[in-house]
């Protein structure tokens, strides 16, 4: 193959590549989105639960205010957990689109590279053309 068809080729990958990590994009914004929704709707779990009225009226309720009132801070705390993680994950998803921009101004200076080449080789080729054709005069 000449170095032209070349180029084209490479040019076609880079412009699939691009697509296929823009479809990923969507694909990370939207599990981004519902992670965030999560940890919104947990959050409001987590203040609920930790706000609940746990007071004891009677002598015979302390025991089990008492004992309800650990499980609510363990049950808190599993949440909090819970909302963290979904944080993080939110996180490491946005540093993952990052890259993945990256990744496609990279391949989109690649392109450009390869139709400067291509340009370069097409205006040689007219030259030499132009060269042929006053050769025949």
């Amino acid at each position: 193959m000449s170095e032209k068809s070349d180029l084209q080729r490479r040019i076609g990958e880079c412009n699939a590549e691009i697509e296929q990590i823009k479809k990923d994009i969507r694909d990370m914004e939207s599990e981004s989105r519902e992670f965030s929704g999560y940890s919104i709707t947990l959050q409001g779990q987590e203040t609920s639960v930790r706000n609940y009225d746990i007071s004891h009226g009677q002598t015979w309720n302390r025991d089990l205010c008492d004992g309800a009132i650990e499980d609510r801070s363990y049950v808190g705390d599993g949440i909090h957990d819970v909302v963290d993680a979904c944080e993080t994950t939110i996180k490491e998803l946005s540093a993952c689109i990052d890259k993945a921009n990256q990744m496609i101004k990279d391949l989109q200076a690649e392109i450009g590279r390869c139709n400067a080449r291509i340009r370069a080789i097409e205006e040689e080729e007219e030259r030499e053309r132009e060269r042929q054709r006053k050769r025949n005069r």
